[in-house]
């Protein structure tokens, strides 16, 4: 299956930057395949699993120079190292510090091109430093000679690529969206009905591939449940000195989190047990971060910009990172929501999807809400030039007066945006409506540009 991350690794490649790629994401969203399938660019492909293979862990003991290193790994049998055309895969990495730090002089060396992975290393790059009191310096930092990327589970249009619907298909819909121009009823009816589909499936490689196969969603079901028990057993594994009943049970209380009328996570709703806060849930929600399972959404003081100087990070809701994994907390009463009528009025599900779907797209979203209580609006973004408010409404009712109360106020939000069903249209007061699958096709953030410099010249003659 095709995934987008292969043109980053084609960008990085092309580079040539002297930089070690660091990718980190969740657990089984297809890391180590799209790796494998990248290392068939160079002339050798050398992959180190440190969890599968301990013993390689060995390799990384002593003098982490790279000649040194490459020495070591040259006597594995089977090992070919080409200069400048070997691509060396660290997978795994978080099991092993020492490998970590030798990120830097295998980057530095360019004898050979550096890919570390590990579905807990967001963990283990935000932990302790080294236990060792005479290594002086944090050897957990390889400092300024890697690239880190977040890679996700498959998004909508790598899901209908892997369904047969052909690019020239998903690019007319992401014209059409960009463009704010109405799709065609026959494309808007099947990329709904398909949308819906891939809400429960998610976008698990493996759960999208059985998809794919046999149409059959309990079998996709079967597999979610082994993707939840890996899970579950990296928390058990992998928890840095926290409790991982604590976890566990902070992951399990999103779905019902989300449920409530505001979505808003809230520690005493955890364990449903008075005086416990921040101090005893917080580590654990952070685990679940940082391991890629949930994403948080701030709340904002002002939806002004620049957004992150006015979060307020008492205040968020917490989405898990694909909705494969939400339908399957949700249990069996969530196949029924690939019916239209009952999915309509599902808001926490959907907005959790155009949660991921803001993510993928390279947002950062959060939401606002008044104090009183009186105005509140699911997200708001920027493209680095605006402020746009975007409303999620799954239900038979379109209206939205929290975003017109938000136009008639001063925050300077420059655009309103009404995610619900139909199609692309602009109302008679000025919002926008797209369909509940258009986030996933939103253009990515550019960066602002600057323009040209043309009067350095004239600015020097002059003295």
């Amino acid at each position: 299956m095709e995934r987008k991350i292969d043109s980053v690794l084609e960008e990085w490649k092309a580079s040539n930057d002297g930089k070690a790629l660091i990718i980190t994401g969740c657990r089984q969203i297809g890391k180590t395949y799209s790796v494998r399938e990248f290392g068939k660019t160079y002339d050798s492909f050398i992959e180190l699993n440190l969890e599968d293979n301990r013993s390689l862990r060995e390799l990384f003991k002593g003098d982490l120079s790279a000649d040194s290193f490459l020495d070591r790994l040259s006597f594995i049998p089977g090992t070919d190292i080409v200069d400048g055309n070997t691509l060396l895969f660290i997978d795994e990495i978080q099991s092993c510090k020492e490998a970590i730090s030798s990120l830097k002089p295998l980057a530095q060396s360019k004898r050979i091109h550096v890919i570390a992975s590990g579905s807990l290393l967001g963990i283990r790059l935000k932990g302790r430093k080294s236990e060792s009191a005479d290594e002086g310096e944090d050897r957990l930092s390889p400092k300024g000679y890697t690239r880190t990327v977040r890679m996700h589970s498959m998004d909508f249009e790598e899901f209908l690529w892997a369904m047969g619907v052909s690019k020239n298909v998903t690019r007319n819909i992401a014209e059409c969206i960009r463009e704010e121009k109405p799709l065609d009823g026959f494309t808007l009816e099947k990329t709904e009905d398909l949308f819906r589909r891939y809400l429960l499936v998610g976008g698990m490689p493996q759960a999208v591939q059985m998809y794919a196969d046999s149409l059959d969603y309990g079998k996709v079901m079967n597999s979610l449940d082994w993707i939840r028990s890996v899970l579950y057993e990296d928390i058990t594994r992998y928890t840095l000195g926290l409790n991982p009943l604590l976890i566990r049970t902070c992951l399990e209380s999103v779905p019902s989190q989300l449920a409530k009328e505001n979505r808003r996570f809230e520690y005493r709703d955890v364990e449903m047990v008075a005086n416990k806060g921040a101090r005893e849930y917080g580590p654990s929600i952070e685990w679940l971060k940082s391991a890629g399972i949930v994403d948080a959404c701030y709340s904002l003081n002002e939806p002004k910009m620049p957004l992150n100087i006015n979060e307020n990070r008492s205040l968020f809701k917490l989405y898990l990172s694909d909705t494969g994994l939400l339908a399957l907390f949700l249990g069996p009463e969530a196949s029924s929501m690939v019916m239209k009528d009952v999915l309509s009025n599902n808001g926490a599900f959907m907005e959790n999807a155009v949660s991921c779907a803001l993510i993928r797209s390279g947002y950062v979203p959060r939401y606002f809400a008044t104090k009183d209580g009186r105005l509140e609006v699911d997200f708001v973004i920027s493209d680095g030039r605006r402020t746009i408010a975007l409303e999620v409404k799954s239900g038979k009712k379109k209206g939205s007066k929290s975003l017109l109360k938000l136009r008639d106020s001063n925050y300077g939000v420059s655009k309103l945006v009404k995610i619900c069903e139909g199609n692309v249209e602009y109302d008679t007061n000025g919002t926008l409506h797209l369909p509940l699958f258009a986030p996933c096709f939103f253009e990515q953030p550019k960066q602002i540009e600057l323009g040209e410099i043309d009067y350095i010249d004239d600015l020097n003659r002059r003295y």
